[in-house]
């Protein structure tokens, strides 16, 4: 299994948002992080490219399945419920075109508040990314 854990999005004033994920194989070995930073994207639009960023790295590497960690139980529902019926969305479409070819998949929610680790890098990149 590889592991997709993305963490917090953060807005700031000038509406520009930024997210962070890791990625790591079973048994936690991390394989790489990434940042992803985005221009005018609500905070729902924002976690899904960030977890179609983190989909589209890992997309040619070969594993058993996929678990994505996210702490938006809103996107959660949304990519669980495109598996139902057909999303009006673009990128959950994407995104399940990316998880259909990878083979088994779990989706998780995971509360802010045990993820406070990586959820630092977001905002670093933020104000960073403005020199």
């Amino acid at each position: 299994w590889i592991n997709l854990c993305t963490a917090g999005v953060v807005q700031i004033i000038l509406e520009n948002t930024a997210a962070r994920g890791v990625i790591t194989i079973g048994n936690r070995e991390k394989i790489m992080g990434y940042n992803s930073n985005f221009d005018k994207y609500s905070f729902f639009d924002t976690k899904l490219w960030d977890i179609f960023d983190g989909l589209a790295l890992i997309h040619n590497r070969s594993y058993d399945g996929v678990l994505i960690q996210t702490d938006s139980l809103k996107v959660v529902k949304a990519i669980q419920n495109s598996f139902l019926s057909s999303s009006n969305s673009a990128l959950i479409r994407r995104i399940d075109h990316l998880l259909l070819n990878g083979g088994l998949l779990d989706i998780q929610h995971l509360p802010r508040d045990r993820n406070k680790t990586i959820d630092v890098w977001p905002k670093w990149l933020l104000i960073n990314s403005k020199d």
